[in-house]
C-alpha cells in the first residue's frame, strides 16, 4: 500500500516541485547572471540536474526497489525549457542511473550500453513527437511523458519479471500511469497560472504606457522614449492641439468630446502609420494635445502628411449617431532634432510653433527650418 501511495501521489508531487524549482532557478538566478559563458551555463545546469536526478533515483530505489520517473526532468526540459539543456540531461541521465546502480548493486559495466540505448530511444521519441503537427507544445509534452513512462515501465518490469508477480506489475503499472497523469495536471495548472500572470503583467505594462481613452501612447511612454534618445538621433516632432475643444465640450457635452478625441486619434494614427509604418510614435499628452515622433524624415515631409490628415478629416468628418456633422480643426508645430539639437529641445521648439499657430488664428501648422534651434 505504501508503494502505491509513493508511486501515485508522493513522487508526482516531488517531481513537480523539482520542476518548479528548476524553472524558478533559471528565471531568477541563471538569467540574472551578467555573463556570456556557455561553459558556465552548462556547468550550472549539469550540477542542478545531477542533484535533482539523484534525489529522484535514490528515493525511488529506496522506496520501491526500482527506478522510475527518471526521464521526467529531461522530457520537461526538452518540451518546456531549452533543448540544449535537455540534450545535456539525456546524456547525463544514463550516467547517473548507472553510477547509482553500480554503487548500490554492483551493476556490471556492460549494462551502461543498455541504459544509454534506452536513453537514446527516449530522446529520439521526443524529437519524433516534436515533428507532429496540429498539436500544441503542452500536448506534445503530455504525449511524450505518457508514452515514455509506459515504455520505461514495460522495459523495467520485463527485466525484473522474476521479482514481481503479474498482479503486482499491473498494480504498479497503473500507479505509474496515475502518477504521470498527476504530473501532467500539476504542470498544466502551473503553466496556466504562469501564463495568466504574464498576461496580467503585460497588461499592466501596456496600461501604464497607453492612454485609456484613445489607446495611443501616453506622456509617460513619451518620457521613457525621449530619455533613451541621444543627440545623434534624427527625429521629427509634431505637436498637435485640437482648436476650440473646450467649446465643443460645452456645446455637445463631454461624452461627445471624448468621441471626438477617439475619432481624431484614430485618424491621426491611421494617416501616419499608413505613411511611415514602424518609424512613427504617436502620443496623447492629455486633453486635446497630441504628439507625433517620426524617425529620419524631413520637416517638409511631415508637413505634407499633416496636410493629408486635414484632407482625411475634411472628406470623412466626425458625425453623431444622428448623422449630424461636427467640423473641427487643429493647429500644430513641427521641429526636428539633429546632431546639435536634443529631442527635448526640438519638442520645446515644436510646442512654441504650436502656440504661435494658435495665437495667429488657429487651423495652422507652423514648422521651423531644418537647422532651426
Amino acid at each position: 500500500m505504501l508503494k502505491l501511495i509513493i508511486l501515485g501521489f508522493y513522487m508526482p508531487i516531488m517531481l513537480t516541485s523539482l520542476l518548479l524549482a528548476r524553472h524558478i532557478f533559471y528565471t531568477y538566478v541563471m538569467e540574472s547572471f551578467d555573463h556570456k559563458s556557455i561553459i558556465l551555463d552548462y556547468l550550472m545546469e549539469g550540477l542542478i540536474f545531477f542533484i535533482h536526478e539523484i534525489i529522484i533515483i535514490d528515493f525511488s530505489f529506496i522506496s520501491l526497489d526500482l527506478i522510475c520517473f527518471q526521464y521526467v526532468l529531461p522530457i520537461a526540459t526538452f518540451f518546456l525549457g531549452r533543448k540544449r539543456y535537455a540534450n545535456l540531461n539525456f546524456i547525463l541521465t544514463p550516467l547517473i542511473v548507472f553510477g547509482f546502480l553500480k554503487l548500490k548493486t554492483g551493476l556490471v559495466s556492460t549494462a551502461l550500453i543498455q541504459i544509454y540505448l534506452k536513453a537514446f530511444l527516449v530522446w529520439l521519441t521526443c524529437w519524433l513527437i516534436v515533428m507532429l503537427k496540429n498539436i500544441g507544445f503542452f500536448g506534445k509534452f503530455s504525449l511524450a511523458l505518457s508514452f515514455i513512462n509506459i515504455f520505461n515501465t514495460v522495459i523495467t518490469f520485463f527485466t525484473l519479471r522474476n521479482f514481481y508477480s503479474i498482479q503486482d506489475r499491473i498494480i504498479l503499472f497503473l500507479c505509474i500511469l496515475f502518477g504521470t497523469a498527476l504530473i501532467i495536471i500539476f504542470i498544466y495548472a502551473y503553466l496556466r497560472d504562469l501564463k495568466r500572470r504574464r498576461e496580467m503583467k503585460k497588461q499592466i505594462t501596456y496600461d501604464s504606457l497607453h492612454d485609456r481613452l484613445t489607446n495611443l501612447l501616453n506622456y509617460r511612454a513619451f518620457s521613457v522614449f525621449v530619455s533613451e534618445q541621444t543627440s545623434q538621433d534624427d527625429l521629427t516632432i509634431l505637436m498637435i492641439d485640437i482648436d476650440n475643444f473646450k467649446n465643443l465640450n460645452d456645446q455637445y457635452g463631454h461624452i461627445v468630446g471624448n468621441q471626438i478625441l477617439r475619432f481624431f486619434a484614430n485618424k491621426l494614427n491611421s494617416t501616419f502609420l499608413k505613411e511611415y509604418k514602424y518609424e512613427v510614435f504617436i502620443y496623447r499628452f492629455g486633453g486635446e494635445e497630441f504628439c507625433v515622433i517620426i524617425r529620419d524624415i524631413s520637416v517638409t515631409d511631415c508637413y505634407q502628411t499633416v496636410l493629408n490628415l486635414k484632407k482625411v478629416l475634411k472628406e470623412h468628418p466626425f458625425r453623431l449617431k444622428t448623422h449630424q456633422k461636427i467640423d473641427f480643426s487643429f493647429s500644430g508645430g513641427i521641429a526636428r532634432s539633429t546632431k546639435t539639437i536634443h529631442p527635448r529641445d526640438a519638442l520645446r521648439y515644436a510646442d512654441t510653433l504650436l502656440y504661435q499657430a494658435k495665437k495667429s488664428g488657429k487651423a495652422k501648422v507652423n514648422y521651423g527650418e531644418e537647422d532651426q534651434g
